[in-house]
């Protein structure tokens, strides 16, 4: 047969199944419209290892670092150089009132002017304050937040700017809000939002079809890597913009659904995955295959084998040819020192030894 050359960026559009690892959750669209790098199920991986699909747990989050100060038996939060406090100064209960003091004092609360802002739209009481960006502080409750601007005028709440609440920045409780690179994170009853540049936007727009996982979780960050971690169930990458989840126990990835872009039929005769060995020991994984609207076919066991090098192609031959107009894989197992950098297909009228580059 005649040796064809091709442009790499047509071979990989055409026969990429998966890659861009790891992969983001994006259960809302359907599997048929995901990109390379999007998944419609996914659980138990490495979200650290870039450009590779491992399996892994979520990483560990630390708490949002705020001062705070006790005077006679009421806590106060030191920011702005001034104590801010969002109880009830005599029993310590919740209140609708934000409470503030004269700047650069910090051992005694020292009102200055009115003292307190009132946020009594509603009968809910104020939940959590958290200051981001320059000079301004989230004020949270359970049916919405509020933005305080300009608290570093020092003249008090007449030069200081208040909006009106911001229902989906819900606040259900204290530790379910955090602050990141000057914006903020909540993880309420619908999801996780964060409020940037004066605009909300729903991070779990993607899962929208089910925020369970997602809902009311405790939020802490992993500094180092731009991470807001919720709870033990998942976390979400900021700086790559992908969301992981890690509720169910185990390990699974499911592709895309492949298919050509005009949906013609295509003659799938076998699977190559691209791995990344790191260490000398031999592996193994596991999947299954689904086609057109066929149920999931019985799980199929591929060795791994070790061969001197680092990276290595292994292919593995379909039980039968089938020709078929959408195609999709689901990983249920990998050795935990095996990574897989690509997946690809096969099919008899685009072989890989058809053509060079």
């Amino acid at each position: 047969m005649a040796r064809k050359t091709m442009t790499p960026a047509q071979v990989y559009e055409l026969r990429t199944l998966a890659g861009n690892f790891p992969p983001t959750l994006n259960t809302s669209t359907p599997p048929t419209d995901l990109e390379i790098g999007e998944t419609p199920e996914c659980y138990g991986i490495d979200m650290t290892v870039k450009g590779r699909l491992k399996t892994g747990t979520i990483p560990t989050g630390t708490s949002r670092v705020a001062k705070t100060q006790t005077i006679t038996t009421v806590p106060y939060i030191w920011v702005y150089k001034r104590l801010f406090n969002i109880t009830n100064l005599t029993a310590s209960t919740a209140s609708t009132i934000l409470r503030y003091g004269a700047p650069h004092y910090d051992d005694v609360y020292m009102k200055q002017g009115v003292g307190g802002i009132q946020f009594d739209e509603d009968a809910q009481t104020l939940v959590q304050i958290v200051p981001f960006g320059q000079d301004s502080l989230l004020i949270g409750k359970s049916t919405g937040s509020y933005v305080l601007s300009n608290l570093n005028d020092t003249r008090g709440d007449k030069f200081w700017g208040k909006t009106d609440i911001i229902q989906k920045m819900a606040v259900s409780a204290a530790a379910r809000v955090t602050e990141l690179d000057g914006v903020v994170y909540t993880s309420n009853a619908d999801g996780l939002f964060v409020l940037k540049e004066g605009r909300v936007e729903e991070i779990t727009e993607r899962v929208k079809d089910d925020v369970t996982d997602y809902a009311n979780q405790t939020l802490t960050i992993d500094y180092d890597e731009s991470y807001i971690i919720g709870g033990t169930k998942f976390a979400y990458d900021v700086v790559n913009d992908k969301l992981f989840n890690w509720a169910t126990s185990g390990f699974r990835f499911t592709s895309r659904q492949f298919h050509l872009p005009d949906w013609a039929p295509v003659s799938i005769d076998e699977l190559l995955f691209v791995i990344e060995h790191s260490d000398t020991e031999d592996g193994e994984l596991k999947y299954q295959m689904k086609y057109d609207e066929e149920d999931w076919t019985d799980e199929y066991t591929v060795e791994l084998p070790y061969n001197q090098e680092k990276y290595t192609m292994v292919s593995t031959s379909m039980d039968r040819e089938v020709s078929v107009r959408k195609v999709q894989v689901r990983l249920t197992s990998l050795t935990a020192t095996k990574y897989i950098k690509e997946i690809r297909l096969g099919e008899s009228s685009f072989n890989v030894d058809d053509y060079v580059l």
